[in-house]
Parts: C-alpha cells; structure tokens; sequence
C-alpha cells in the first residue's frame, strides 16, 4: 500500500460479525485500492490457509479489522506460520470492546488508527500457548474460566447492537444474580493452591477486559510474564460494580 504514510503490503482480515464493522467496513476500501489483499472470514473460513498463501506472496502484515475475537482467531493462524517468515500482526478495531487494541494503544477512531497502523515500527509482543491431550492454542489477550465466561456466554448479537461495550455489563446482570463457586487447584510459579473456591479465573496478557474493565493492572503484553488474578469472596461482585459506577460517571 503506498500512501502519504509509507508503504504497507497487507492482508486485511475482515470479520463482518464484528461490533463496529458495519459503519466502518467502507474503510477497507483504501487499503483494497492499493493493492493489498482484503479476505471477509467467519468461523468456517480456513484462516491458515488463508494467511499462508498471502506469506508465499509476499505479503509481511496481517490486519485484522475486528474485534478482540478477531484478534485471537488472527494469532492462531499466524502461529502456523514459520516463525522466520511470519507476517506482523496489525489491528484495526472494528469490535465491540477491544480491549487489545487499547492496551497497544490504537485509537479508537477507525480514521487514526489507520494513520497509527501504515507509520508505525513492529514491536514484538508475548504470545500465550495453551497445551492439553489433543488440544493446543494460543492467546494474546486473557483466557477466562469461572463466571466470567459465563458473562461472555449472556451476550448476543443484539445486545451489543444495542448496548456497544456496555454489553458485558449488561451480560453481567443475570450472573451477578446465580453467581457459581468453581472448586480449583492452581500452580502458579512453584507455588500449589489446592482446594481453592473462586468466582473467577484469569490469566492475562493485558489490563483490560470484557469492554475495560481492569482485571489485572500490572498486565503488559511484551514483558515476558502473565498475571494470574483469582476472584474470591466478594472481589468479583466488587470489580463488576465499581466498573458499573466509573462508566456511569464517565458517561455523564
């Protein structure tokens, strides 16, 4: 793509199921007038093959135009990719929340972080893997188990139409009301916690979550290192609310 910013050769990566895509799908276009290769994805589209023909091209970047569930579907792939030949990753946020692009500091106004996304120097970021029988998949952002997952499972298509990133607190309604106590055992940096109950578990890669809520404050994305957070007692009750009360406050 050559442009008044500099010279990017991309694949765009566009997920139409995204919160923000429809009033800004028409933004694609520039980067499709460049010349750079613009694929719509859903779950059944083969994203490895996908980017690996666009590698054999030569294309060195790969954007995804959607939300943080773009975002993880995109990182995926990417890790097929031969490390010496893997394309950077570049986000444009079409989401709901997304809540990666802000802790990489991408402007939420599409028109910027385009300008941000063509200007800017790669910078490596940490990766999570995820290793179980038969089973193996990565992350960038937080993997969740406990009532939070159960949050994210209220959430429809509809609600965030409807109610944009609030949606996560909206989908928090009816769980705050049944909340469930999950009995685990974690090893975390030698250390054995057994027989623990917990609302929630969390290991992140990033501060935010669920449309920013802060979860885990330390959490950077190239620091080598993941901040586990356990809700206990009445520490989730407590991080839902008080992020209920700062977005009513702030969107006064």
């Amino acid at each position: 793509m050559e442009s008044r910013y500099g010279t990017l050769k991309a694949l765009v990566t566009y997920n139409q199921a995204s919160g923000r895509s429809e009033q800004n799908a028409h933004r694609l276009s520039v980067f499709q007038a460049e010349g750079c290769r613009l694929v719509e994805f859903n779950r059944e589209t083969g994203l490895e093959e996908v980017i690996q023909e666009a590698v054999n091209d030569g294309f060195e970047t790969v954007i995804a135009a959607g939300g943080d569930g773009t975002v993880n579907a995109v990182v995926n792939a990417l890790m097929s990719v031969k490390e010496t030949v893997r394309p950077a990753l570049a986000i444009l946020p079409f989401g709901t929340a997304n809540d990666f692009a802000s802790t990489l500091g991408i402007a939420v106004d599409i028109d910027i972080a385009i300008s941000q996304l063509v200007g800017c120097n790669c910078v490596p970021i940490d990766v999570v893997r995820i290793s179980a029988e038969g089973f193996e998949r990565y992350y960038a952002n937080v993997a969740a188990g406990g009532n939070s997952v159960r949050v994210t499972e209220e959430i429809t298509t509809d609600m965030k139409s409807r109610w944009g990133a609030f949606c996560y607190l909206r989908g928090a309604v009816p769980v705050l009301a049944d909340l469930q106590s999950y009995h685990i055992e974690l090893e975390c940096d030698g250390e054995i916690l057994e027989g623990q109950d917990t609302w929630a578990v969390l290991v992140a890669n990033r501060r935010t979550n669920a449309g920013g809520i802060v979860v885990a404050p330390p959490a950077l994305p190239h620091d080598g290192l993941l901040d586990v957070r356990m809700f206990v007692g009445d520490t989730f009750m407590k991080t839902i609310a008080g992020d209920v009360a700062s977005e009513l406050i702030g969107s006064n």
